[in-house]
């Protein structure tokens, strides 16, 4: 991967980065006037508020083509998959013009899956080298 492929796909995971920032804004803002019951609740409600404020933190460096931003993606990784908040769940909208229950979740497997190319991607950009080549 040449440096000018190497900022190409940093910018376009930081631009996906901030769009799922935006789409999130609106749970963003439910989350902080939701009121928590004990600790289990507050450290649920707080992680994923940190998570959904770090899309715009590691979208920033990823824009800027800072290695940062891949490290940030690597935290939130786990997260992202916990909480179902993907990089590219933005194509699980498709099915509101559908409405149909199985392209759902074909899309949301789609969804996982190009998550997990993501992160090939971000490793390989951050060692330097394909993560499949051994020399």
């Amino acid at each position: 991967m040449t440096k000018f492929h190497k900022q190409q796909a940093l910018s376009f995971f930081g631009t996906l980065d901030l769009l799922n920032f935006i789409l999130l804004i609106q749970l963003l803002r439910q989350l902080i006037k939701m009121p928590t019951t004990g600790l289990a609740d507050s450290l649920f409600v707080f992680i994923q508020v940190a998570l959904i404020v770090s899309f715009l933190v590691s979208g920033y460096f990823l824009l800027k083509g800072k290695l940062t931003g891949i490290k940030i993606y690597y935290v939130q990784f786990p997260l992202r998959l916990a909480f179902i908040f993907l990089t590219f769940g933005f194509i699980v909208y498709l099915n509101l013009f559908f409405n149909y229950y199985l392209l759902s979740r074909i899309l949301i497997a789609i969804a996982i899956l190009l998550e997990f190319m993501r992160l090939i991607v971000s490793v390989t950009i951050h060692i330097g080298k394909p993560i499949w080549k051994r020399n």
